[in-house]
């Protein structure tokens, strides 16, 4: 398997888990590739774990937001490290979908994160 086609494997596990609104199971399943993964692979990975983990966070305690926004902020800046590795639509989607949560103040129960490697062939 590409390295391209793994790190779709794991966007989409983590899209599974987030759609069945599993946030700390995403985070913890992918905990476990991005030891393994190098590169820009793992930074994505990284990026996609904090932002699974601001989610989670934002559930159990949306009273005080500010720790998942900081997530949020860091996973997404990841993301966008690795530029040209993620599709760039999907990654925008992401954005616009974070910051309705942001405004929100409140962690949906369920949602994908949607991202789309770049290179798939």
């Amino acid at each position: 398997m590409s390295a391209a086609r793994d790190l779709q494997y794991w966007l989409d596990r983590a899209d599974a888990l987030t759609a069945a609104g599993r946030y700390f199971d995403a985070h913890e399943e992918l905990e476990s590739a991005w030891k393994s993964a190098s590169g820009d692979d793992r930074l994505a990975l990284q990026g996609v774990i904090q932002l699974a983990a601001g989610l989670h966070r934002l559930r159990l305690s949306p009273e005080k937001p500010d720790g998942a926004f900081y997530l949020f902020d860091r996973g997404l800046q990841k993301l966008r490290a690795v530029g040209a590795l993620i599709d760039a639509p999907s990654l925008a989607a992401l954005e616009a979908v974070l910051s309705e949560i942001r405004r929100s103040g409140h962690a949906p129960e369920r949602m994908r994160f949607g991202l789309r490697v770049a290179d798939i062939r």
